[in-house]
């Protein structure tokens, strides 16, 4: 039985776009709803603090034929805070290793 095929796009307002052409293969529906949230994930956290505020930008999960399954949508509202003009006043958050409990 053939593995079915997902396509992770990403788009942004700019009318900048990153068409996935490869996909990946994986087991259903459950496992690349999965694999969107990791991927969201990883892309929020790769931006490290370079995240403007007013941006938005979405992925959108297709099948092999091309229809939308899951549609994220990332929106960041300036709603007139004050926050630190330099990455140096920003307080970075401290990862610990998975199992750590401690403070």
């Amino acid at each position: 039985m053939p593995v079915p095929r997902y396509y992770f796009h990403v788009s942004y307002p700019e009318d900048a776009h990153w068409v996935d052409a490869e996909g990946v293969e994986l087991t259903d529906e459950d496992a690349a709803w999965q694999e969107a949230t990791i991927a969201c994930g990883q892309m929020i956290r790769d931006m490290d603090g370079a995240l403007q505020q007013n941006t938005q930008w979405r992925m959108h999960v297709t099948d092999a034929g091309g229809a939308t399954l899951f549609r994220l949508h990332f929106l960041v509202e300036g709603l007139g805070t004050t926050r630190p003009a330099s990455p140096a006043g920003r307080r970075r958050l401290q990862r610990k290793p998975p199992g750590d409990v401690q403070s």
